[in-house]
């Protein structure tokens, strides 16, 4: 059996959260209200693909949403028994 990885970035999107904590309150540029809010960050699927008796089989593995001058700021894992997500808690601006 052969499988590939392929990362390909798909577009942007506007992440939103509300943070359990607030490590950003010096950066109030990312808050609108409560909620941290990163513009316009690059979402990248990682999907393996390889052939199961003669039939192509596509999985998404990993979404990730990177931020330019932050990094990923959003994950999004193929997880049993439910997608796990997580969000940027922290980061220190260099």
């Amino acid at each position: 059996m052969s499988i590939t990885v392929d990362a390909e970035a798909v577009g942007y999107e506007d992440i939103k959260y509300r943070p359990i904590t607030r490590r950003f309150l010096e950066d109030s540029v990312m808050y609108r209200g409560d909620s941290l809010f990163f513009e316009k960050s690059l979402k990248v699927e990682y999907k393996v693909k390889t052939m199961m008796c003669s039939i192509p089989l596509e999985v998404t593995l990993l979404k990730i949403w990177w931020k330019s001058g932050i990094g990923p700021v959003k994950n999004e894992a193929l997880g049993y028994p439910k997608n796990l997500i997580t969000y940027l808690v922290g980061w220190i601006r260099p």
